[in-house]
């Protein structure tokens, strides 16, 4: 998409998470950073993210993306906290999201970053 509309720098964010799925985290970090980058990423950010994953593998890079104050109260921001194995964080941003009706809460349904949280009485309840 890309190719077509250079000013939609959406598909490498989403091509990251398709990677990230697919445990193709070597990948999926070169679109993750391409979307950084697209998004007006600063180079030390950059930096940043390549040392995380450097250091700590993929849990470090989201670590990372969530704790240096780009955490928004998003279904992104819920799915990294749920795949980090964080789920009151992760509940708590969907209680947010709820709360404040953001429109993307449709979708916690058929996240696959939600996976973690599936079986925790919670999420029935979020999903009313």
């Amino acid at each position: 998409m890309e190719a077509i509309d250079p000013e939609f720098s959406e598909s490498s964010r989403w091509i990251a998470r398709c990677l990230e799925q697919t445990k193709q985290y070597g990948r999926a970090l070169e679109f993750f950073i391409k979307f950084r980058e697209s998004a007006g990423a600063a180079p030390e950010e950059i930096s940043r993210l390549r040392r995380a994953i450097d250091a700590g593998g993929w849990p470090e890079l989201q670590r990372v993306s969530v704790d240096n104050g780009n955490a928004k109260p998003n279904l992104e921001t819920a799915g990294t906290f749920a795949q980090l194995g964080e789920v009151d964080r992760a509940f708590d941003v969907l209680e947010g999201m709820i709360k404040n009706r953001r429109p993307m809460i449709v979708h916690m349904d058929s996240d696959p970053r939600l996976d973690p949280l599936r079986s925790d009485p919670r999420f029935e309840q979020f999903a009313k």
